[in-house]
C-alpha cells in the first residue's frame, strides 16, 4: 500500500454482520466497527456525529463529519467485488457509492494523526548547516536544534544526518551528545534514530542492568504488528548480535515468559474476516478459564489473546460481555496479578482503543513524585508521526486535562521546550 510521507498511519473500517443475542435472522444487522492501529473500537470513539443509513437488509452506522480518505483499499466481500481508487473522498460518500444489499464486509484505509509531519520544501543541506552552526564555537543554540529536529519527519532526519556527515565529516549524533546533556540529550538522540532501531534500543535498555523494565517490553510487543516485531528482532540481532526472543526468555519466568514468547514470536492472525461462532466459543472458553473456575487458566487466555486477529478479538470481547455480564478486562483484573495481568490488560486495551492505552501510559509517566522520562520520551517519539494527536485527544477525554499542561508541569528547560514542540500539531 502506497502511503504519503505525511500520512503514514491508518485505520481499517470493517463492515460485518452482527448477530444479536437473540440470534434471530430478522434482527441481523450490519454494524460499522473500527479495527485500527491508532484507534481500536467502534465508531462512537470518533469525535463526530453519526448518522444511520439503511440499505436493503443492512443498517450501517456512518460518519457525517468530513473524514477524508487519502487512499482506499479494494472492498472485500464474499459477494461483492469492487475497487475504489479516489484521491480524496468523504467516508460517507465513499460508502454511498457501494451497493450493500449482499455485502458481508467492506474495508477502507484511513490515516491516524501524528503531530510531526514531513517538512515541505525539504532541504537536507540547509538543515544540516543550521545544526552545524548551532553547535559550532562557544555555546550551543538549543532552540535551533529543536527547530530542526521537530519540524522534519524521521526519514528526513536520516537524510540530514547523512548530509551532515558528507558536508562536515562529523557524526551528527555524536555532536549532539557532546553538546547537550540529560533528558534533553536523550530526546534529541531518540529523534535522530530510525524508528525500528529506536525500539530495538528501548528493548535492550529494558533488559539491561539490575531490573527489567517490563512496562517497556509489554508496550512495544503489544502495540506493533507482526512485520514490525520481526523487523525489531532483526535489527536487535544485527546491532547487538543477540537473539531478542532468547534474551526475553532468559529475563522472565513462569506465565509471563510464556506470554512474552507468544507475543515476540509475531504469529498473530492479521486477517480482517470475523468468525462470530468462533468469537462465541472463545468467549465461553475465556469465561470458563477465568471467573468460571477456581484458579484462572492462563494458557487459554494467552492462546486466544495472542493469536486471534484484532477484529476477531473485538467480536470476542463483545461476546464475553454478553456471556459474563462484565468486561474481559474486569475478569483479568480479578483473576491475574503482576506482569501477567499487566500484559493481558495491555492486549485488551490496545485492541479496544489504542489511543486510550497510550494516554493511560503517559498519565502513569507523569503522576506522582518524579517522572518516568524514558517512557515519556519513548511514547512521544515513537507515536509522533503515527497517532500522537489522537492520543492527546484521548488524554483530554480521560483526564480532563491537556497533555501538554501535564508535561510542562513535570519537566523543565530545553527538555520541556522540545517535548512541547513535539506535542504541537
Amino acid at each position: 500500500m502506497c502511503q504519503k510521507e505525511t500520512q503514514k498511519h491508518f485505520l481499517i473500517c470493517l463492515l460485518f454482520p452482527h448477530t444479536p443475542k437473540s440470534h434471530s435472522e430478522e434482527e441481523n444487522s450490519y454494524r460499522l466497527f473500527l479495527a485500527c492501529q491508532g484507534m481500536m473500537g467502534r465508531s462512537d470513539r470518533w469525535r463526530c456525529s453519526e448518522v444511520k443509513t439503511t440499505f436493503p437488509g443492512v443498517t450501517m452506522e456512518m460518519f457525517s463529519a468530513p473524514v477524508l480518505c487519502r487512499q482506499t483499499q479494494p472492498i472485500v466481500s464474499k459477494s461483492l467485488s469492487l475497487s475504489i481508487r479516489i484521491p480524496t473522498v468523504n467516508l460517507k460518500e465513499l460508502f454511498q457509492k457501494v451497493t450493500f444489499s449482499a455485502a458481508s464486509e467492506a474495508m477502507a484505509v484511513f490515516y491516524g494523526r501524528g503531530t510531526i509531519t514531513a517538512a515541505e520544501n525539504f532541504n537536507a543541506e540547509r538543515a544540516a548547516a543550521k545544526l552545524r552552526k548551532a553547535m559550532k564555537g562557544i555555546g550551543t543554540d538549543e532552540r535551533a536544534i529543536i527547530d530542526v529536529l521537530v519540524t522534519h519527519s524521521n526519514s528526513q532526519r536520516q537524510e540530514i544526518k547523512r548530509k551532515y556527515k558528507s558536508l562536515y565529516g562529523r557524526d551528527l549524533v555524536e555532536d549532539i551528545q557532546s553538546e547537550l546533556g540529560g533528558h534533553f540529550e536523550d530526546l534529541c538522540v531518540a529523534l535522530l534514530i530510525p524508528q525500528i532501531v529506536f525500539l530495538a534500543d528501548c528493548l535492550n535498555d529494558a533488559v539491561q542492568g539490575l531490573g527489567t523494565d517490563e512496562n517497556c517490553i509489554i508496550e512495544i510487543l503489544c502495540t506493533h504488528q507482526n512485520r514490525e516485531i520481526e523487523e525489531i528482532k532483526a535489527c536487535y540481532h544485527q546491532k547487538y548480535n543477540k537473539d531478542l526472543e532468547e534474551i526475553l526468555m532468559n529475563d522472565s519466568s513462569g506465565r509471563f515468559r510464556h506470554l512474552l514468547r507468544s507475543l515476540v514470536s509475531a504469529e498473530r492472525d492479521e486477517t480482517v474476516e470475523i468468525d462470530f461462532e468462533r468469537a462465541e466459543r472463545d468467549a465461553q472458553r475465556l469465561f470458563d478459564a477465568g471467573v468460571g473456575k477456581l484458579g484462572a487458566d492462563g494458557e487459554i487466555f494467552t492462546k486466544i489473546l495472542c493469536s486471534r486477529s484484532m477484529s476477531q478479538l473485538q467480536a470476542t470481547f463483545d461476546a464475553y460481555e454478553r456471556i459474563g455480564g462484565h468486561s474481559l478486562a474486569a475478569a483479568i483484573r480479578s483473576e491475574f496479578s503482576g506482569d501477567v495481568k499487566d500484559t493481558l490488560l495491555a492486549i485488551v486495551y490496545c485492541i479496544k482503543d489504542r489511543n486510550k492505552f497510550f494516554a493511560k501510559q503517559l498519565k502513569d509517566c507523569l503522576k506522582g513524585i518524579g517522572t518516568d522520562d524514558s517512557a515519556l520520551v519513548r511514547i512521544l517519539v515513537s507515536r509522533s508521526e503515527i497517532d500522537l494527536e489522537d492520543i492527546k485527544e484521548a488524554y483530554l477525554q480521560m483526564f480532563q486535562k491537556d497533555l501538554g499542561e501535564d508535561v510542562a508541569e513535570d519537566t523543565s528547560g530545553d527538555y520541556r521546550k522540545a517535548l512541547l514542540r513535539i506535542l504541537q500539531p
